[in-house]
């Protein structure tokens, strides 16, 4: 089990560059990062698929409870990192895709985009302090966290509303944007349910 935790710890340090490197192209495209980011999403499906394989395989044969009550929480940690790689994935391509057809957001709605992609950066980083010491920090409360991250994306969505009915948003890009928000949505939940699971296991 401990060479479990340290390949899930392993998934988290990729999935954590990943987030990153997606942050970073979202304001400065460069085709290397995200080529980078693309590997990365390679590296998390085949770290997914030997986790969960010896997983399995060790279901069928512990006769520890501990094991036994340790394993559905590490399926799920391992299942949802690789979602949020797949939601880090899309928002990519959401990047290439507008490039590709010379959408433009306006100036607003990026610093939306910005300040959304901030929220979740303080999500990632709080599941990766939980996977690598199991706490995160002092006083840290997940629901207040939850609160706070879904204010933003309210703000978001009423701001893109406005834009729309203004008129300053064309339909592809409020598409591209209405997409990109939701993966990144995505990703936080993913995040307090992994924080949420390793909580459980305390």
């Amino acid at each position: 089990m401990e060479q479990v935790r340290k390949e899930i710890v392993r998934m988290m340090s990729v999935t954590a560059f990943m987030y990153a490197d997606m942050h970073e192209v979202l304001s400065d495209f460069d085709a290397r990062r995200a080529d980078t980011i693309r590997q990365h999403e390679q590296v998390l499906d085949s770290l997914n698929h030997e986790i969960t394989t010896f997983l399995a395989a060790l279901a069928r044969i512990a006769d520890s409870p501990e094991i036994s009550y340790d394993i559905p929480g590490l399926f799920q940690t391992v299942s949802d990192l690789e979602h949020v790689g797949d939601r880090c994935e899309n928002i990519l391509k959401g990047i290439v895709g507008k490039k590709e057809a010379g959408v433009v957001f306006s100036e607003d709605a990026m610093d939306d985009l910005k300040r959304l992609a901030q929220v979740v950066a303080g999500a990632i980083g709080d599941t990766e302090q939980m996977i690598r010491h199991g706490f995160i920090r002092d006083g840290f409360d997940l629901a207040a966290a939850k609160g706070a991250a879904r204010v933003a994306f309210d703000t978001a969505r009423q701001n893109h509303f406005e834009r729309m009915s203004n008129g300053t948003c064309p339909p592809r890009a409020a598409k591209l944007f209405n997409e990109m928000t939701s993966d990144f949505e995505g990703i936080a939940r993913l995040c307090w349910n992994i924080i949420a699971c390793q909580e459980r296991r305390r």
